[in-house]
């Protein structure tokens, strides 16, 4: 082999581990620089609120209702929709008295179609992946060998509203059912996020195979090979969101434990456990 041959070898295994290399801790690279420049610009600005809590939602643009989660879905086809508007005051004291004791459990597709038909009510247009993000999903539900659903279900989801100078100005829209307390909140506002802070990631819904149910019907089966297997106490708590947008992350929890379970949304597999 000549000398010119190897060094086109070499100089070929040196691109291709330096792409790896450069891929491999670039999100790393960005992650570290916005951290630094929000400790430097942003931080002394106080407290800024983010689409996935209540904060950053006014009372004007928010909404409260309550509903049968044992009869809304059948509701769902029907003129008349199952959801009763209640006052700010009712939602955060209705039914306190009464929870964990509601057997209801509902799937990914229940709560996206309750949402879907919430859209059309509050703010007279469907929920249309195609145009709006995913931004976050948060869901609550019970250890069990044959899972079928969630109590609870977090959803927000956004748009790009336009580019004003070094900020990104987005529309959040941020709806929570609660099948225990029989309540649903939703919220609407606008975001402005520092270009140097990145722009808002996508969670690429429409492309996952796999269901938030299904997810953790996977992760059940490895959690009977930990030191939670026989616990039927045990709550559960699955994410996609800024962090994770590529990934289903799933957090047993009781009061003596704990375990994170990471499923790919695509294949189905395990990625890590913790």
């Amino acid at each position: 082999m000549s000398q010119q041959a190897i060094r086109r070898i070499i100089i070929a295994v040196i691109i291709i581990f330096g792409t790896a290399f450069f891929c491999y801790y670039f999100d790393r690279l960005i992650n570290f620089s916005s951290a630094v420049y929000y400790e430097l610009f942003i931080r002394d600005r106080g407290y800024i609120p983010e689409p996935d809590s209540f904060g950053g939602y006014s009372e004007d643009r928010t909404h409260y209702f309550q509903f049968d989660p044992q009869t809304i879905l059948v509701s769902l086809d029907q003129e008349k929709f199952g959801v009763s508007p209640i006052s700010y005051d009712d939602f955060w004291t209705i039914n306190d008295q009464d929870a964990y004791y509601v057997d209801v459990e509902w799937t990914q597709s229940d709560f996206l179609s309750v949402i879907d038909r919430l859209s059309q009510r509050v703010w007279n247009e469907p929920l249309d992946l195609d145009i709006w993000s995913v931004y976050s999903i948060d869901s609550y539900g019970n250890c069990s060998d044959n899972f079928v659903g969630f109590y609870w279900f977090d959803f927000v989801y956004y748009k790009t509203v336009m580019k004003r100078g070094l900020e990104t100005v987005y529309t959040a829209r941020h709806v929570r059912l609660d099948l225990l307390r029989e309540i649903v909140w939703m919220g609407e506002s606008d975001f402005s996020r520092d270009i140097f802070l990145g722009y808002w990631k996508k969670v690429e819904l429409t492309k996952f195979r796999v269901t938030a149910e299904q997810a953790v019907q996977i992760a059940e089966e490895r959690r009977k090979n930990t030191e939670m297997a026989n616990d039927k106490n045990c709550g559960l708590d699955i994410r996609v969101d800024q962090r994770y947008e590529r990934l289903w992350s799933i957090y047993y929890h009781n009061w003596l434990a704990s375990l994170n379970i990471y499923i790919d949304p695509i294949t189905g597999k395990i990625r890590s456990v913790k």
